[in-house]
């Protein structure tokens, strides 16, 4: 069976260096086509399933390229890629929310990395032998594989088809699997392979299945990790099982082998040939990515790239606008007007709004990975979407492993988490709600205006007010500094939005009972509370509370976390928490002047600050900020602190900032009166965090220690 599916690069050198660039370059193709099946195997294997390979193999081939020179000629290439893949993966690994994560734990993977050592020269072989096994099975097996691996088809569209249980395709597809590894043995024995023979394990398929499609349970799992910890037969199989599924992704998705060609000879006056072959759905990205160290590692050298679209070029939606939109694929789209095909599509940062071809405007919240099914309808893989559709385009569909939602007059969002977790809310008209039919308890669900419901993996339903903070249903009017997939604006968050522009300018919270207010003037107020006010109303705001203690500590969050380090105050705040930096003089419900910090000015969507007068504390909760932006791990809380410089006069007393995560500090700061200099803030955030607190406090007057936390993001990285 031939590999399907081959993508062609064509990618053209001009160079005015010598011939030692040239070299070098055959040096590198010669080694990798020699060892890319084997490396994308040990990835896959370490991963777990192809989406995760995928992204991971196409970094590796990058970093390769870039490293080549440190490559000792004569020495092990596969050992030098192979720690270099192991590196990335951890790497990814450790950038990953492990919120949901369903994967193997770390141990497992270091016994099947360590005896992937035993078969990793057999990679090629296996492949080849896979090739001639697929020719041996029945058709409507292949068709199986082809939908899973070549198109790309969820397991739940696959069954809706073939009108079975979502589990009866699971072990359809284990079954599959298990005779193939079986041809797979018997055909390398039969030319003298290393084939080993294990026991028949079907029950075992349909659980690695469900572990590559990221399906299985917590107690398959810990089972299946403990029997291949007990049993080496156990392991030995299992690790087959990845590596023919990498096999599989690879033959599908994949294509001929590297060639390298001159069209005459001479770099200088000629166009070199390059074909490289990696999965399909990495190859663009890895060319681009390759291309561009070229460009900026290698003077004198100039691309010249011609690419095969990876996206079915018919229209079924088209680009309307874009907010920092930066897509995982370079040849993705990023202008106005650009038409997208079929897809898939991976919105890595920003927003974006399309146009369906039937007129629903939808906006994508990244990171979001979808595929358009139509001209009516949408796949959501994972992430977030709005969809406002007009009465022409009434039936509009957004669809996912396990739910469908259909648009009956509507404007709606839809959530859908790697966990299988689906949320649907609707905010002007009603949806018909429908989960996997073949879980126990499905049942189709009506939403009207301002309901919401709640969707797990199994098929369960839970009902409850739809939450509008949590979506984007418009592009930002104005500048903003927040990018979804990128960073969260806590000032924006302060002004009741969601971190992405949606919040109120000069709008915040009082500390003392935790009421909103707009535009408060810098008037010192007593607080009449000394404890923590709890914010039943706000998604992402937990409570606020004034720093009011003689002796002891104050609670920080609505579970009793305490600050036991809290210093003595007087109770005294000014104005609130705020969303800006005005000072001064109240205008038109904007402050005339705003804050500055460094000599820039602070209070705007593009510069935005906190005025965090002292005393006064606010803690956000960030288990909530990553349930409603999935795919995403929060990595630090970044900002810069000090007294505003637009200050009257010099302030009476110090002012100290801090920063805590869980009730304990991370960083403190304290600016004195003869000395304002400011401070950056870098606090590191890991996946067990669930609050941050930000506060200040004064020991004495607070007359003119009008204190800003400027650029107050929560910076993001990649997660499950």
């Amino acid at each position: 069976m031939q590999e399907m599916g081959g993508t062609e690069m064509v990618m053209g050198i001009q160079s005015h260096q010598d011939s030692g660039a040239n070299e070098t370059y055959n040096a590198f193709v010669q080694n990798y086509a020699q060892v890319r099946r084997t490396i994308y195997a040990f990835v896959f294997v370490l991963m777990g399933n192809a989406a995760d390979a995928d992204d991971v193999f196409q970094e590796v081939c990058v970093v390769l390229w870039r490293r080549f020179d440190q490559f000792q000629p004569g020495t092990n290439f596969l050992a030098w890629a192979k720690q270099i893949a192991r590196n990335l993966v951890m790497d990814h690994r450790k950038r990953r929310s492990r919120r949901h994560y369903t994967g193997l734990d770390d141990k497992t993977m270091d016994m099947l990395a360590a005896r992937f050592e035993r078969i990793q020269d057999q990679v090629e072989d296996r492949v080849e032998a896979l090739k001639h096994c697929l020719d041996k099975i029945e058709d409507k097996d292949r068709h199986l594989l082809q939908a899973t691996y070549e198109q790309g088809e969820p397991v739940k569209r696959i069954a809706k088809k073939a009108q079975v249980s979502v589990q009866g395709i699971y072990k359809r597809l284990g079954n599959v699997h298990g005779t193939l590894l079986r041809c797979v043995r018997r055909t390398l024995e039969e030319r003298g392979g290393a084939g080993m023979v294990h026991r028949e394990a079907r029950e075992l398929d349909a659980v690695m299945m469900c572990l590559l499609k990221g399906r299985i349970t917590t107690q398959e799992r810990d089972q299946l990790q403990n029997s291949m910890a007990e049993d080496l037969d156990v392991l030995n199989h299992c690790l087959d099982f990845v590596v023919l599924s990498a096999g599989l992704q690879w033959i599908h998705q994949g294509g001929k082998k590297e060639t390298v060609q001159a069209s005459d000879g001479h770099l200088q006056r000629g166009l070199r040939v390059l074909r490289v072959l990696v999965p399909r759905r990495t190859i663009l990205l890895t060319v681009a990515k390759i291309a561009a160290v070229l460009v900026l590692g290698s003077a004198g050298i100039a691309l010249l790239v011609s690419r095969a679209p990876r996206q079915d070029t018919r229209g079924m939606a088209e680009i309307v606008s874009g907010l920092a939109a930066k897509w995982a694929n370079a040849s993705g789209p990023t202008d106005r007007g650009t038409h997208l095909g079929r897809g898939p599509w991976h919105l890595v940062e920003g927003i974006a709004e399309i146009r369906m071809a039937s007129g629903t405007e939808v906006v994508l919240r990244a990171p979001c990975r979808f595929s358009l099914e139509g001209e009516n309808q949408v796949f959501l893989t994972s992430g977030g979407l709005t969809a406002r559709v007009p009465d022409r385009a009434r039936g509009f569909k957004v669809s996912t492993d396990h739910v469908e939602v259909t648009d009956m007059g509507t404007e709606f969002g839809v959530i859908a988490e790697a966990d299988g977790h689906v949320e649907a809310h609707v905010f002007v008209g009603e949806v018909m709600v429908v989960p996997d039919r073949t879980a126990p308890s499905a049942s189709a669900v009506r939403l009207g205006t301002g309901m919401a419901a709640a969707v797990s993996a199994t098929g369960s339903i839970s009902k409850g007010p739809a939450a509008e903070e949590r979506f984007i249903r418009k592009m930002p009017e104005g500048p903003t500094a927040a990018s979804p997939g990128r960073r969260l604006d806590l000032a924006d968050v302060v002004g009741g939005g969601n971190g992405f522009g949606s919040g109120t300018l000069d709008q915040g919270l009082n500390p003392d009972d935790g009421q909103i207010v707009q535009s408060p003037a810098l008037r010192p107020s007593k607080a009449r509370r000394s404890g923590y006010i709890i914010l039943l109303g706000s998604r992402y705001v937990d409570g606020v509370f004034t720093p009011n203690v003689r002796s002891g500590g104050i609670a920080v969050t609505s579970t009793g976390l305490v600050f036991a380090g809290c210093p003595e105050t007087d109770g005294t705040y000014c104005g609130g928490i705020v969303n800006g930096a005005g000072m001064g003089a109240v205008g038109q419900g904007r402050h005339a002047l705003l804050g500055r910090l460094r000599g820039k000015a602070y209070g705007t969507g593009g510069a935005p600050a906190i005025r965090i007068h002292p005393n006064a504390g606010i803690t956000f909760d960030l288990e909530r900020i990553r349930r409603d932006n999935p795919g995403v791990a929060i990595l630090a809380m970044r900002g810069l602190c000090g007294i505003s410089e637009t200050i009257p006069g010099r302030p009476a007393s110090p002012t100290d900032f801090w920063v805590l995560i869980d009730g304990q500090v991370r960083f403190h700061h304290r600016a004195e009166p003869s000395d304002l200099r400011t401070a950056s803030i870098e606090v590191p955030i890991d996946a067990r965090s669930h609050y941050l607190t930000l506060a200040t406090t004064c020991p004495g007057s607070t007359d003119n220690c009008c204190a800003l936390v400027a650029e107050p993001f929560l910076e993001f990285g990649p997660g499950e």
